[in-house]
């Protein structure tokens, strides 16, 4: 950013690769770009920039936002139940070149995270659990259909 009185550029830190385009990627449609970051410590301004698609793609943004993240300790897990328009938000891949879809779920009924194209047995969906609302060394219970 510049300085408001000398107008000089600072560059303080920056931090890469935040956010997400959720799945099932339309090429030809609206897709979702989400993520959560933590501010800097002691930086009297944050430069958010939307960046990464690939040489020649034009894209529109539309309904953008950026609002303080609440804690809820009994839902470690974001979009677990994956309620979020049938897309895969905050959800991500741990392994190479896993692909990530969305399927009908358990029982016929709502939405589930289908992976698939996984080349060893360690790699799959994968979340970043938000460490601001337990503390370390708690245990944790994981339940899935």
């Amino acid at each position: 950013y510049r300085d408001a009185l000398t107008k000089q550029f600072i560059y303080t830190t920056e931090d890469r690769d935040k956010a997400w385009l959720a799945r099932p990627y339309k090429p030809d449609g609206w897709n979702l770009v989400h993520g959560l970051f933590r501010l800097p410590e002691n930086s009297p301004r944050v430069f958010w920039e939307l960046e990464r698609a690939p040489d020649n793609v034009e894209f529109i943004v539309d309904n953008a936002s950026i609002k303080p993240v609440t804690c809820d300790p009994d839902m470690l897990l974001k979009n677990g139940k994956l309620e979020d328009a049938g897309v895969s938000k905050y959800w991500d891949t741990w392994g190479g070149e896993v692909g990530l879809d969305i399927v009908t779920g358990y029982g016929g009924s709502g939405n589930a995270l289908k992976a698939f194209k996984r080349p060893h047995l360690s790699h799959g969906p994968a979340q970043i659990i938000d460490m601001d609302c337990i503390n370390a060394g708690e245990r944790l219970a994981f339940q899935a259909k």
